[in-house]
């Protein structure tokens, strides 16, 4: 029993652990961030530079806000597509 306790205790510490560093990297993230420009097309868009493009408006949030994708073009012909799981367009009052 008392192995089965400090298995569960070394567990919760790693899991602690683990939340402590995930804050501590949002927050630098956003303290110390890549700075993101703003587009209203891909044409305009920075090379080697985080783009923040606005999609027309027939692209909305289903809440009927604007919709952006976040665009780093580069010299290759090669796409890269990443779909970041569970986000979706919300109110950030919606999560207190």
């Amino acid at each position: 029993m008392k192995k089965i306790f400090k298995y569960f205790i070394w567990f919760i510490g790693v899991v602690i652990l683990v939340i402590l560093l995930s804050i501590l990297g949002f927050w630098a993230k956003v303290e110390f961030g890549v700075k993101i420009s703003e587009h209203q097309s891909f044409e305009n868009t920075e090379l080697y530079a985080w783009n923040k493009v606005r999609m027309n408006d027939n692209c909305k949030c289903s809440d009927q806000s604007d919709f952006w994708i976040y665009s780093k073009k580069g010299n290759s012909d090669n796409l890269i597509v990443h779909f970041s799981g569970g986000v979706s367009c919300f109110k950030i009052l919606s999560t207190i």
